[in-house]
């Protein structure tokens, strides 16, 4: 199973990688898919004088649950999937982003926009993805007893 989390760590020096570990709700999760990466600044005080640090990152990543996986996301393949929404409601799509595929339940990322369209007051959208591939059980249960992020100072926002 895959999900979307968002992970954050102060200060500078430790990496983030596809296959790390992370721990949260009392489940382990291995790191398949880094979404996007941004660096905040954060106030410091250092001998009596305040000023900005730009260490703080923060990621978005798409990460496998260690308790399971889905059999179709083993190898490598592409989708053409579709959604339509109120043109209040939609906000943006874009190549590399995240979507959940209503029908199945899995997660891919856009690869390129087929189309767009308005029908009546929906906007209307096609496109291709490609999954993310799990891994399977026997690499899950190698990289679970790898040091977790969490000892590391990161921290999932979620």
């Amino acid at each position: 199973m895959l999900e979307q989390f968002t992970l954050k760590r102060i200060g500078f020096g430790k990496a983030l990688k596809i296959n790390d570990v992370f721990e949260y709700e009392n489940e382990k999760w291995i790191i398949r898919h880094i979404v996007n990466i941004k660096i905040d600044k954060r106030l410091v005080q250092v001998l009596g004088k305040h000023g900005w640090q730009h260490d703080v990152i923060v990621s978005e990543v798409v990460a496998q649950n260690t308790n399971s996986f889905d059999i179709q996301n083993l190898k490598s393949h592409e989708i053409e999937l579709s959604f339509s929404h109120k043109s209040d409601f939609f906000k943006s799509i874009g190549i590399g982003e995240i979507v959940r595929s209503e029908e199945l339940g899995n997660l891919y990322v856009v690869k390129t926009i087929e189309s767009i369209e308005y029908k009546l007051i929906d906007v209307h959208v096609d496109f291709i993805a490609s999954n993310i591939v799990e891994l399977p059980i026997k690499e899950v249960k190698r990289l679970s007893n790898k040091q977790k992020l969490n000892e590391l100072g990161w921290k999932v926002i979620w």
